[in-house]
């Protein structure tokens, strides 16, 4: 039988204050073979006009012969929702050998603050 693991909630916070694809969390991917469902929840919010955002979204990520994670799917379960302000904030994943990435998108001369969360379990090829 496979080897299985629940993975650990990891959770991450910062502060933008500009346009700039900024990392929040990483997620660990160190198995040389595995698939990872992962869920990942992101609020934001401005200080001064009390503008505000969230996201959910469940990943499928998949790491093959020891190479580089890669999200092989995705499933927005809300739509991103949020006021009239925050219509530009957005996140993005990105990879590196070991973790999958979650960055956080803000706005120029506005000041986020953002809290990101993050569970989920895998499989490995034993």
């Amino acid at each position: 039988m496979a080897s299985s693991a629940h993975l650990n909630q990891i959770d991450g916070a910062i502060t933008t204050s500009d346009a700039t694809t900024t990392q929040i969390l990483q997620i660990p991917c160190f198995e040389s073979d595995v698939t990872m469902l992962t869920e990942v929840w992101i609020v934001a919010r401005r200080q001064s006009t009390s503008d505000a955002k969230t996201w959910q979204q469940v990943m499928l990520i998949d790491k093959t012969g020891g190479g580089t994670p890669t999200q092989a799917s995705a499933v927005n379960l809300m739509t991103p929702s949020g006021t009239l302000g925050s219509a530009t904030w957005n996140f993005s994943m990105t990879f590196d050998a070991n973790h999958a990435i979650v960055n956080v998108i803000g706005q120029a001369g506005a000041i986020i603050n953002w809290f990101a969360s993050a569970w989920g379990m895998q499989v490995m090829c034993d």
